[in-house]
């Protein structure tokens, strides 16, 4: 494929006249299905590997890749059936539980889970969350993330960025790994997604249980969060048959 070609008919990733052909699309496919070759000035992609993720789209400095919304969609679709039998992997060793009727939803557990991770104090950026669904009205419940034994994120990830924590279990995200494309928040068999999307990162997020010492516990004034071990006998969340 070629410099000029500036539209798709199948829905595949192209370039147009703004390709500079710098090879980061190619370096960022999590599946390596572009090739690049510079001295011919050569952009070709490999139809049979790719998985319509997005990635070299999302990356190119130039903004000279389109991909076609439709065909992602397609794409998942296709990957539901690609994927239909679960994945074993070690059950997780914790899991939070909320009381929902001792949670007040004041936010401390978001507060106390941003500053743990990212440095700063910002609700947004907490792995946990508090849901509100009118303007000055709360949910009252924290979300967290179930540990699935069945984890639909690791599944659906197209770059394996999903990994179990040796420690607790935890099912952890991969941040250098992650491309963006939140192949796993859409999967998240919780509403809303256990999973939440960094928009200055552009990464994904999740709870990865703080190395078994969760913050977000020790600072809720209300006791509404308390983390369990297996041996509590509490059990995870999807584990596959559920659906």
């Amino acid at each position: 494929m070629s410099n000029d070609v500036k539209k798709t008919t199948d829905g595949f990733p192209c370039v147009s006249d703004a390709c500079i052909f710098c090879s980061i699309c190619a370096k960022n496919c999590p599946v390596g299905a572009i090739t690049v070759d510079r001295k011919s000035k050569a952009w070709q992609i490999d139809k049979s590997a790719c998985i319509l993720c997005g990635a070299c789209a999302q990356n190119c400095p130039k903004a000279a890749i389109t991909l076609d919304k439709n065909a992602k969609r397609s794409a998942s679709a296709r990957a539901r059936k690609s994927f239909a039998l679960p994945i074993k992997v070690p059950r997780s060793k914790g899991v939070l539980i909320v009381n929902e009727k001792m949670c007040a939803g004041c936010m401390s557990c978001m507060y106390a889970c941003s500053l743990a991770h990212e440095g700063v104090a910002a609700p947004h950026l907490s792995r946990i969350r508090v849901e509100s669904y009118d303007f000055e009205k709360w949910d009252n419940t924290a979300k967290v993330c179930m540990q699935c034994s069945d984890p639909q994120c690791m599944r659906y990830c197209p770059c394996n960025a999903i990994t179990v924590d040796k420690v607790t279990g935890a099912r952890v995200i991969n941040e250098e790994l992650c491309i963006g494309c939140q192949e796993c928040i859409k999967h998240c068999p919780y509403t809303p997604s256990r999973i939440r999307f960094d928009d200055i990162k552009l990464k994904a997020i999740k709870c990865d249980l703080c190395g078994g010492d969760p913050e977000c516990v020790k600072s809720c004034p209300f006791g509404a969060l308390k983390y369990f071990t297996c041996e509590d006998g509490v059990e995870t969340g999807y584990r596959g048959e559920d659906l």
